[in-house]
């Protein structure tokens, strides 16, 4: 039976990755060397590693099961450590959100914020056994109040910023907001992708900036004209960081 179903995995994966085999034979390493297998369940993908078990909508998120997971995908320059408070802003399925917990401890905390209803129903059944892990279901902006969530045919680009004809209204507020009413007096850590938004997130963070260590901020979008990652450098530099910026847009920022 375990065959069978991994035969039938592969066959799809392959259709899903035809056109780019150097990306479906990366992705065919990474799962064999983190020993995952892919299987369908009562209608849910799951990626399962022993008693581990990741819920993905499609095998679209294969790739980031695959990797995400066990990688350091954001700890290019500075690392998640035990005890740290984590803030994952655009969780997304939860992958960094389980690496974190797991990094950050049993003393550590971390604060994971998705908004879109479909990522957050496969967010809340992969973060269900951790105790260290707070889910706050809304999006992150420069204000309090609602927003239009613009949804994708990918479960990765969901975005507040980027028009599409299916959207939804979504309860949104600042950062500050958001770590003040969980009565936080440090935050250790953040990590954004919010998919253009970033600047936004930025914006009202205030606060949350002049405690934070680490930040590290996907931002590989085009605004009115301008790289996003240019502006979240400035935005970073005023707070006092120390900032760097990937050949893939990745911004990564600290101090001291």
């Amino acid at each position: 039976m375990k065959l069978y179903l991994q035969k039938r995995v592969l066959q799809k994966i392959y259709k899903l990755f035809k056109g780019a085999l150097p990306l479906l034979l990366v992705w065919m390493l990474k799962t064999v060397y983190y020993r995952l297998l892919f299987y369908r369940v009562n209608g849910y993908w799951m990626a399962t590693k022993r008693d581990f078990r990741f819920f993905i909508p499609s095998l679209e998120a294969a790739s980031l099961a695959a990797i995400d997971l066990f990688e350091e995908s954001y700890e290019r320059y500075f690392k998640v450590k035990p005890t740290d408070v984590v803030v994952d802003v655009g969780s997304c399925l939860g992958s960094f959100s389980v690496y974190a917990s797991r990094a950050t401890g049993s003393k550590g905390l971390v604060v994971s914020i998705e908004p879109a209803p479909e990522n957050l129903f496969h967010l809340k059944k992969n973060l269900s056994t951790l105790k260290n892990v707070v889910i706050i279901d809304k999006c992150i902006s420069n204000f309090k109040g609602e927003v239009t969530l613009y949804l994708s045919p990918s479960f990765r680009s969901h975005s507040m910023i980027n028009c599409t004809a299916n959207a939804l209204k979504v309860p949104t507020d600042t950062l500050d907001n958001v770590v003040s009413a969980l009565g936080l007096d440090r935050v250790d850590f953040i990590k954004i992708n919010v998919e253009g938004a970033e600047l936004e997130v930025l914006e009202g963070a205030n606060k949350v900036l002049k405690m934070a260590k680490k930040v590290v901020v996907e931002a590989h979008h085009v605004r009115d004209g301008k790289p996003t990652h240019l502006r979240v450098k400035e935005l970073l530099k005023k707070h006092g960081f120390y900032v760097l910026v990937t050949p893939g847009e990745k911004v990564y920022a600290t101090k001291g």
